[in-house]
């Protein structure tokens, strides 16, 4: 069964960008108000490079790096690191999210949540 295009969470603000963070286990952020700085997981950049902004109150990424300069909305994050389209990029967290309901199915509220439900790790 093919999904609906409408089905498919593909605005900005549908897809909290930390959700899409703590998917790919991104760590070594730090805080900054409403922004996250750190190395950038999309082309590797080392742990003492602070070439990834994330604008959580914008929900909204860039990637200061020449080597990289990605940048956009959560469905551009997991496209770029998926190598993918951002409608693929779609569908993929349309998956992640189906499989998490099923995973915390039949859980209490705040337990038995899994890695797409947590927010990325990040230092104060």
């Amino acid at each position: 069964m093919t999904p609906q295009s409408d089905d498919i969470p593909t605005r900005k603000q549908e897809i909290p960008i930390v959700l899409i963070l703590g998917h790919y286990a991104v760590t070594g952020l730090s805080k900054r108000g409403g922004e996250l700085w750190g190395p950038c997981p999309i082309h590797n950049g080392g742990r003492e490079k602070r070439d990834l902004h994330i604008d959580v109150r914008n929900n909204s990424f860039v990637c200061f790096s020449q080597v990289c300069c990605a940048h956009g909305n959560a469905l551009d994050f997991v496209a770029a690191m998926e190598k993918c389209s951002v409608q693929e990029a779609a569908l993929k967290v349309r998956e992640w999210m189906a499989e998490e309901s099923i995973a915390t199915e039949g859980t209490s509220r705040g337990r038995g949540e899994r890695s797409f439900s947590k927010s990325a790790g990040f230092n104060h």
